[in-house]
């Protein structure tokens, strides 16, 4: 089931994250134009996706899968709910960055049809990323 994240289910996200070398990630953070979404099968989180509306384009913050459950169609299903919302809100596309070296988020991404389109250099510290787009204009 894939339902908004509430405080129910904050503290197995943050432990997520920690384990998932996302530190210093905060999810107490809240503005009007972030959207936290869980996974969640048998009362327990799978894994969930922070993406961000701006008006007519969106960001993905990021992604997460309890590495137990990756490869399971955790992240794809996410992506799914994500793009569906964005498209209710009539956004033109969703970018998002990943690190060069992360080779199951690219090939994750691009199954979704997400394209590269840039890459940062030094964008994680001494960590190139590579810029992807999703056009969803015309869809």
């Amino acid at each position: 089931m894939i339902e908004p994240l509430s405080n129910k289910y904050l503290s197995e996200c943050n432990k997520i994250l920690n384990d998932n070398d996302f530190k210093s990630t905060n999810l107490l953070s809240e503005n009007a134009f972030t959207k936290k979404i869980c996974y969640i099968k048998n009362n327990v989180v799978l894994g969930f996706i922070q993406y961000s509306i701006y008006y007519d384009r969106a960001e993905l913050d990021y992604i997460v899968v309890e590495k137990k459950h990756r490869n399971k169609g955790v992240a794809s299903s996410l992506i799914k709910f994500m793009i569906e919302e964005c498209k209710k809100n009539k956004c033109k596309n969703i970018t998002l960055e990943v690190k060069c070296t992360n080779n199951s988020a690219i090939k994750l991404y691009e199954k979704h049809n997400f394209i590269k389109v840039a890459t940062r250099k030094n964008y994680y510290k001494n960590i190139d990323a590579y810029l992807f787009e999703l056009k969803l204009e015309g869809e």
